[in-house]
């Protein structure tokens, strides 16, 4: 690889290749076992027997996941799936917790004593590992499923706070008790460890990390779960309440 980062190859010094794709050194061992040469048939035997290059990401042959043009394009999908999983989180559990609330800390194990007893919210921090299960807009037509995946993105969502020893940390979701869609459905969230002290509401400020799908997952089964997310949400607006 010359300084410029691209590829170039050490048998015609040409940009783009290597020596082992090399087009004229595969042309010269054509001929030259054409021609009868030992060293060039065995040369030519390897080289048609060399085992494919396949796609550790969607499968397919000729490139590899590094190069897969179908993880690209998932990659720059997923930020649009970010937002919306904010907003619904914001939803679900924004109205009751709200950055500069106070937490605390109402009971804990012997081992715990030396903890932070109570930390101040800073705003709160969703896991977005989706996996290979990402559900598509059909979904939303089972009302207790969506309960259930919504149950499981407030189980990923943690706050980052200020603790009483002035360092910043990380506190679980106290207990909290938010409506799903279903008709009457009441679920409870968080740890009964931890509660809220003093409450100020004004919204859920979010940071995360960068979220993330298995091997395998392909662009349309993004936008899938985008117009999903976009139904969740539509769905949570009109509800009585929000």
């Amino acid at each position: 690889m010359s300084w410029s980062g691209t590829v170039r190859c050490s048998w015609c010094g040409e940009d783009g290749h290597n020596k082992r794709s090399c087009p004229h050194r595969r042309e010269y061992i054509d001929s030259a076992a054409e021609s009868g040469a030992e060293w060039a048939k065995q040369e030519q035997r390897q080289m048609n027997h060399r085992k494919a290059v396949h796609c550790g990401w969607c499968g397919g042959k000729g490139h590899n996941a590094r190069s897969c043009e179908h993880k690209k394009e998932v990659k720059a999908k997923l930020p649009a799936a970010e937002t919306r999983c904010h907003k619904i989180s914001g939803l679900l559990l924004g109205k009751q917790v709200g950055k500069g609330s106070v937490m605390k800390r109402i009971r804990g194990e012997s081992w715990e004593r030396y903890y932070p007893k109570h930390g101040v919210v800073l705003g709160f921090y969703a896991n977005l590992d989706f996996g290979d299960r990402l559900p598509s807009k059909k979904f939303l037509q089972d009302i207790r499923w969506v309960d259930r995946w919504l149950y499981w993105l407030t189980l990923n969502v943690t706050i980052k706070s200020l603790n009483d020893n002035g360092e910043r940390g990380w506190i679980p979701l106290p207990h909290l008790t938010y409506s799903g869609l279903s008709k009457g459905s009441a679920t409870s969230v968080g740890r009964g460890d931890h509660a809220i002290q003093n409450c100020v509401l004004g919204g859920m400020p979010f940071q995360t990390g960068a979220a993330k799908v298995a091997k395998g997952v392909l662009p349309h089964q993004v936008d899938g779960f985008v117009e999903f997310l976009d139904g969740v949400i539509e769905k949570l607006e009109k509800r009585k309440g929000v």
